[in-house]
């Protein structure tokens, strides 16, 4: 499997391309051009096509879950791209989330509007979806581990204006199955990376986890150093050959943390770069 990032908080060696506080992941499987999420902006899409990928021969686009650093580039891509089919979980029509970090209450809804014009080309999911042999699209259902500290900084609003914790019920991660093998895309990791493992196994039926690609929303305010190195514990142990790529919500002290302690097994991707 082969997954270009188009567009991340890290700025890439190659000064052509953008980078932005958002992320956009492109990657093909069983014969189909797949993106997963659009980034804050077009940026991503600008960034494709100088890396050689052609936005409007994406079949599929997957949103992750609502927030805006994940779907505002959804407009450029809907520019470039009239026949892709795009799959989202249903609450992100009516959801409104917001984000108090910093002491800042902010909106980071998608747009809406723009949704419910183009709505004959969203496929709205609130359950698991197998579209394809080798992909599954997956909600999250495991409960067993801590979630990430700083989620307490994300909330919805509901018809009255009243702030509800966001529990992450709407996001949604990607398992792609090779040669018994499992990896797994999931771009903000709010349910947990121990979380989302448990959850892509369980429906997948494929127990051995080989690849996890995606931000871990440990941020550096709120995830303490006894939380971290459960975290780690708890990977080495249950994972000990899983080679863990991330970045974009994943704090400083975070990757330090995981690269001290997974070592060659952990990777720190920017815009612009290949995993394969």
């Amino acid at each position: 499997m082969k997954a270009t990032i188009l567009i991340d908080n890290q700025a890439a060696a190659d000064t052509r391309l953008q980078h932005e506080h958002g992320l956009s992941i492109y990657f093909e499987a069983d014969g189909k051009r797949i993106l997963l999420d659009t980034g804050l902006s077009g940026k991503a899409l600008s960034n494709a096509q100088l890396l050689g990928i052609d936005v409007g021969e994406i079949d599929w686009l997957i949103l992750s879950h609502g927030h805006v650093d994940h779907t505002g580039g959804l407009e450029a891509f809907l520019q470039q791209n009239e026949k892709a089919s795009i799959y989202a979980s249903r609450h992100i029509l009516t959801w409104n989330y917001s984000s108090n970090h910093h002491g800042n209450q902010h909106s980071l809804n998608p747009n809406h509007k723009l949704i419910q014009q183009n709505l004959q080309r969203f496929h709205l999911l609130d359950s698991h979806l197998q579209l394809s042999p080798q992909l599954w699209l997956i909600f999250n259902r495991c409960h067993d581990f801590p979630v990430p500290k700083g989620n307490q900084y994300l909330s919805l609003i509901d018809a009255q204006g009243s702030c509800i914790p966001y529990g992450a019920e709407d996001e949604i991660s990607v398992a792609i199955v090779e040669n018994q093998h499992l990896h797994i895309l999931a771009s903000c990791s709010h349910n947990g990376i121990l979380n989302i493992i448990r959850s892509c196994q369980k429906v997948t039926g494929i127990s051995d986890i080989a690849t996890y690609i995606g931000g871990l929303h440990l941020l550096d305010d709120s995830e303490s150093e006894n939380s971290l190195q459960t975290l780690v514990s708890e990977i080495l142990k249950q994972y000990p050959n899983l080679s863990l790529h991330t970045s974009h919500c994943t704090g400083t002290h975070a990757k330090d943390v995981l690269q001290k302690a997974l070592k060659n097994q952990f990777h720190t991707f920017c815009t612009g770069e290949m995993i394969e």
